[in-house]
């Protein structure tokens, strides 16, 4: 078992169990070499940058509810999303194993499709959630960029009929 994250958001067996997988079917090197947990972390750096002291805080003896809850919320997430990305790699499953003398098959019914949307699913809910606990402890605010003006009102300095100066008014 190897953590995944810095800090550690989830484990290489908690994401395997989430497929009904265990170390002998997908290795952690097939996890923690993916560059999943990167991924991972990209992308909640760029959506919520002060990720990690809220989750620092919330693993801390003495966290807030709403820390608390942000952490929680976290691991949730940072499972399902490492679950779904082994989901997408098929040939990290095994097939057929054998031992040179007797053979078994698996995974020959299950629909890989269908574990995928379970797996992107729950990804997808906990994702929001996460923005949700993000946002009653740090509000997300999204820049409006103003759209150019097409039109404008300009006056010349000097009258162009009479050559005089506008007067102010």
């Amino acid at each position: 078992m190897a953590d995944l994250g810095q800090p550690v958001i989830s484990t290489t067996q908690a994401v395997r169990a989430c497929l009904g997988l265990d170390d002998s079917d997908v290795p952690d090197p097939i996890i923690v070499d993916s560059g999943w947990v990167s991924e991972l972390e990209y992308r909640l750096t760029k959506t919520l940058p002060s990720w990690v002291t809220l989750f620092t805080n919330g693993v801390s003896n003495a966290p807030t509810t709403q820390e608390k809850a942000f952490a929680d919320v976290l691991k949730l997430f940072g499972k399902y999303f490492l679950a779904e990305q082994l989901s997408k790699a098929p040939m990290a499953f095994p097939w057929m194993i054998s031992d040179g003398k007797d053979q078994m098959r698996r995974n020959d019914k299950v629909d890989l499709a269908a574990v995928q949307q379970d797996m992107t699913a729950k990804a997808d809910l906990y994702w929001q959630d996460l923005l949700s606990a993000y946002n009653a402890i740090i509000p997300i605010t999204v820049a409006v960029r103003q759209p150019p003006k097409i039109f404008g009102t300009s006056r010349p300095a000097k009258d162009p009929v009479t050559g005089g100066d506008y007067e102010a008014g």
